[in-house]
């Protein structure tokens, strides 16, 4: 696969949560939402693609909007959700997350208000949701078809930590892996600076010592 220039307006920006803290929605969530302005002063589109992530702060999107019409399919996407969280027995405030609530949040409203910043200041346009309708034939011509579980291959990747991911995700991740090794699979730890200070657990592990010396060569390269 090689790399070539292509013109902004063939860009799609999907934004979304990354572990929101007090500091997301006057730190990093403005600064992605000038580069959306400047995304889509050149021809480009951005999808806040997490809905929930707006519930509360749908105000702010709505009084952007390019129409009326805009406005209301973001108000209909809202009800929408809170119909579906009524109908499984769920609610749309059961965030932030405690990893959320350690940085400084205390409820959806606040992670809300942050989150919306990231869709930038500019006027919001019908142009990102005739890009999905656009891309949705092409996306529903996939099929799925089963394979022996040799065939599968998992990257695990850090998706922002709290002080409850290794008693909770991370070790529920560990016995997926281990059926999937079982059954001829591979998972790769994709992060590496992510175990960095833990790599003897994984050393220790090795089918060799060969393997292990690979691994303590990869944390000193970085």
């Amino acid at each position: 696969m090689t790399r070539e220039p292509i013109p902004a307006s063939e860009l799609i920006l999907a934004l979304q949560c990354g572990g929101s803290d007090g500091y997301s929605g006057i730190s990093a969530n403005p600064a992605l939402g000038a580069a959306v302005d400047l995304l889509v002063q050149n021809g480009g589109t951005a999808v806040l693609s997490e809905t929930p992530e707006i519930y509360g702060a749908e105000h702010l999107l709505t009084r952007r909007a390019v129409t009326r019409e805009v406005g209301e399919k973001i108000v209909e996407r809202i009800r929408w959700w809170e119909e579906h969280c009524a109908r499984i027995g769920g609610e749309m405030n059961n965030n932030p997350s405690p990893g959320n609530k350690a940085g400084g949040l205390t409820t959806i409203l606040e992670k809300s208000l942050g989150a919306v910043a990231k869709g930038g200041t500019r006027k919001a346009v019908e142009n990102g949701i005739a890009r999905v309708k656009e891309m949705l034939p092409e996306a529903n011509k996939v099929c799925r078809e089963a394979v022996p579980a040799s065939h599968l291959t998992l990257g695990l990747q850090c998706g922002g930590s709290d002080g409850y991911s290794g008693i909770s995700a991370n070790p529920a991740l560990g016995a997926a892996v281990d059926l999937l090794v079982r059954h001829g699979g591979t998972a790769i730890l994709s992060e590496t600076p992510e175990i960095y200070g833990a790599e003897h657990l994984l050393t220790r592990r090795a089918v060799s010592k060969a393997v292990g010396e690979k691994l303590i060569e990869r944390i000193h390269w970085f």
